[in-house]
């Protein structure tokens, strides 16, 4: 999505966006409702997904690096 879409669109209406989509929406309904592009919702849910997506690799790589030190600790 290029940078002028995104900045059309507040975070509070592309959350709304995508939470429509996720409630078994469909895209181009939602994108007519919201006076979007097709492309532009799909982005956004696309988006939506890799940050959760990201979220949790984040998650998950700070409790292994968190039992990496626990381990460490009981070696000693």
């Amino acid at each position: 999505m290029s940078q002028s879409v995104r900045r059309c669109i507040s975070p509070k209406k592309a959350q709304r966006i995508v939470d429509e989509v996720r409630n078994n929406q469909v895209m181009s309904e939602v994108a007519s409702k919201f006076g979007v592009s097709d492309n532009t919702v799909y982005q956004l849910v696309k988006q939506s997904e890799q940050q959760v997506s990201q979220g949790k690799m984040s998650k998950l790589m700070q409790d292994i690096s968190l039992r990496v030190c626990r381990f460490k600790l009981l070696k000693h």
